[in-house]
């Protein structure tokens, strides 16, 4: 299955930005959120999307949202890959990574917004 590029890296940096510009006009996080970061290791499978488990310290639920937010380092060397877009997908608690374009060349340890829904 092919997919086209979405969103570009330079969306997704501007999504943090307006993520963490929310977070300040709102006098903080929501109660449930909590920064913290992921790391993506280097084996991926598959082929556009690239996939693979995440490692993190937080401890995530069915009802965990993960909201990725890259500093301009980690955009550049996803630019540099050739990565269009990485998401997050939960599946009753286990974290995957998606990448899709390009897989990155390097592990990568990104700072993100973990949130419980409804």
């Amino acid at each position: 299955m092919a997919y086209t590029k979405d969103i570009s890296l330079i969306t997704l940096l501007l999504a943090k930005n307006y993520t963490e510009s929310y977070v300040t006009d709102h006098q903080g996080t929501p109660a449930s959120a909590k920064k913290g970061t992921l790391t993506i290791g280097t084996t991926w499978s598959g082929d556009d999307p690239f996939t693979q488990s995440v490692t993190t310290t937080y401890t995530a639920t069915d009802k965990t949202v993960v909201d990725i937010m890259p500093d301009p380092d980690i955009v550049s060397q996803l630019q540099a890959d050739g990565v269009s877009q990485i998401i997050i997908k939960n599946d009753n608690g286990g974290l995957t990574a998606y990448a899709f374009g390009a897989k990155p060349s390097t592990s990568l340890t990104i700072q993100v917004l973990y949130s419980e829904v409804i």
